[in-house]
Order: C-alpha cells, then sequence, then structure tokens
C-alpha cells in the first residue's frame, strides 16, 4: 500500500511538471489582451455510482474566469469554479452497491489551462470573430462529500479533502461586440482519489463542468508602443 501511495504521489509531480513545462513558452510571449469574465453551466460526475454515464443527475455550477491572450491562436487561463456532484444508484442501477447509496459531494476547483483556438480569434474583431479550441491544464479542488446508505466495507475514511487534477476539453467562443465575448466549454477533470462520492472501490473519480461564460477585454498593451499586436 506504500508503495502504490509513493507512486500515486510521483505521477502527481510528474503531471504538474509536464503541463508547467508546456506553458512556460506561452509566459514568455508578449501579453496582448486580458479578459475577465463569469462563468456558469452544469457538472458532473463519473465514478463507482456512474461509471460512464454524461450528464446523470447534473448540479449547477458557477464561477470566475481570467484569460490572457498572447495572439490570436494561443490563450492561457485561470478559472475558479463552484459546483456539486450528485449520484443514486436507484438512478446508476450499479450491480456492486445497495440500490439506495447516494452522495452529494461539493466542489470548489482552481484551474490553470493553455487554450489553443483552431481559427484565428480576436475578441473585438469583426474577421476573427469565432473559433472552436482545446484546452488542457492542471487544477486543484476542494471536496465535501456527504453519503448515505454506502456499505460499511466500501466507504472511504480518508480525511484528504483536496487534491490535484489533469484538466482537458475543448470549447467555442464568439466575439460579440469590440470588448465582449461569449463562450461554450466542456471540460473533463481527472482525479487522483477515488473518494469524491464516498466509495472506495480502487478506481479514480471524474468530474466534468460544462460552462457557459461572459469575458470583457481589457488592452494590456497601448498601440502606440512598438509592442503593438495588431486585433
Amino acid at each position: 500500500m506504500g508503495f502504490n501511495n509513493c507512486n500515486q504521489k510521483h505521477g502527481k509531480h510528474m503531471v504538474f511538471l509536464v503541463v508547467f513545462t508546456m506553458l512556460l513558452p506561452l509566459a514568455t510571449r508578449a501579453q496582448a489582451t486580458l479578459e475577465i469574465g463569469l462563468q456558469g453551466g452544469s457538472s458532473y460526475y463519473n465514478g463507482d455510482i456512474n461509471p460512464g454515464k454524461p450528464y446523470v443527475m447534473p448540479q449547477i455550477s458557477y464561477g470566475l474566469l481570467a484569460r490572457y491572450n498572447f495572439d490570436d491562436r494561443w490563450s492561457a487561463k485561470f478559472s475558479f469554479t463552484h459546483g456539486k456532484i450528485k449520484g443514486d444508484n436507484s438512478v446508476a442501477k450499479v450491480a456492486n452497491y445497495d440500490t439506495t447509496a447516494n452522495f452529494l459531494t461539493t466542489l470548489d476547483d482552481a484551474s490553470i489551462t493553455g487554450e489553443f483556438n483552431f481559427m484565428n480569434y480576436a475578441t473585438g474583431s469583426k474577421k476573427r470573430s469565432f473559433s472552436p479550441y482545446l484546452m488542457g491544464g492542471i487544477g486543484i479542488f476542494f471536496y465535501n462529500p456527504t453519503v448515505k446508505d454506502i456499505p460499511a466495507d466500501s466507504a472511504c475514511q480518508s480525511t484528504n479533502k483536496s487534491d490535484f487534477a489533469v484538466v482537458f476539453g475543448l470549447g467555442f467562443k464568439y466575439s460579440l461586440a469590440k470588448r465582449l465575448g461569449i463562450g461554450i466549454e466542456w471540460s473533463m477533470h481527472k482525479t487522483f482519489t477515488d473518494c469524491l462520492d464516498g466509495i472506495k472501490n480502487g478506481s479514480n473519480d471524474w468530474y466534468n463542468f460544462t460552462q457557459l461564460s461572459l469575458t470583457y477585454k481589457v488592452d494590456l498593451i497601448k498601440k502606440n508602443t512598438c509592442n503593438t499586436v495588431k486585433w
């Protein structure tokens, strides 16, 4: 057991290092614009109760975001999201558990992700007004599960209520006005814990945020400087 825990911790550190190395080149480029905004939507879970189906018993989620646009293809984003995930075996009908087993977990997630636009995009531009994108990065989350009717031999005994997650997903951006943009994003968060649902069964849990966002663009570089980025 100690060997497995050691490997798990080593794996977390390796994931953090790889993602940080991937994002570092972006941070050295001239920052063109900053977008700040609000987001809201749904959250759901995959784990011991509901192994794979999307949007089973979705809950409300919402939060804040800040996005640095390095150019019209690359961005880095920080987001904070509050949400809940829920599972009930009377709905999922997983054979290994009591039909009444259920849980409700509160989540607070802080993530840093890089974004790659498939098309040239800039909020406020009429020619580059929309693009689908891919995103990926890392996050840290805090969780508090409330469980009912879980078999005693399957109940999670962990007192640790925070962990890291690997984040990946896709989205779509659209420029509404000179400084306003909207977007929709679907992101999966692969965790390193099996205790989001209060059930210990040997496989780590996942959670999803599907969010609509509204952002406001702030210029970081004056147009009369030699570092001007043309938008």
